[in-house]
């Protein structure tokens, strides 16, 4: 029974040779392929470029700084679509929310901060501090105004604080 299937396959002529590939269709492949890849890294090249300036530009972050009568000073800000949120803490008294912030010529920043309405209802004494400073690259110079006295602060921005805040501005859910 082995011999008769091997003499069936002996008797069928050899498969064809496979077709050689046409070098004129390859001949432009490399160059194209080249191409391509170059466009795709300029492409991200260049969106990485305007996603590092629209960061390093937007007031969004941290911002910290040390007073020698307040102590230490961290101020939290986002930029909304069109208002100002953010925070202050200083000393050893309780975080201000911001009740009121505007940014005239792009640089100039007057921010008002108070105690939360909810702990003034239970009992927390009422407090309200003014900031007018102006922003100068990734330092914010200004005067605190806390019960009528002023305190001249330079606050400095936190680089991986204040990405983490851009980003968390820009969630639907974060109100």
């Amino acid at each position: 029974m082995t011999r008769s299937m091997r003499s069936r396959f002996r008797d069928e002529p050899p498969p064809p040779p496979r077709p050689e590939p046409e070098e004129d269709k390859e001949k432009g492949r490399p160059l194209l392929t080249l191409f391509g890849n170059l466009l795709v890294l300029v492409l991200i090249v260049g969106l990485g470029a305007l996603a590092i300036s629209w960061i390093m530009n937007d007031i969004s972050g941290e911002y910290y700084g040390r007073d020698r009568q307040l102590g230490y000073v961290r101020m939290g800000i986002m930029r909304k679509a069109t208002s100002l949120v953010g925070d202050i803490n200083y000393g050893t008294g309780a975080p201000l929310v911001m009740t009121h912030g505007e940014i005239r010529n792009g640089t100039d920043l007057d921010l008002s901060f108070e105690v939360p309405q909810k702990w003034v209802q239970e009992g927390k004494p009422y407090r309200a501090v003014n900031f007018k400073g102006k922003l100068e690259g990734s330092t914010i110079k200004g005067i605190l105004e806390d019960s009528g006295i002023n305190f001249e602060v330079t606050l400095t921005r936190s680089a991986l604080n204040s990405l983490f805040r851009q980003l968390q501005s820009h969630m639907p859910w974060t109100g």
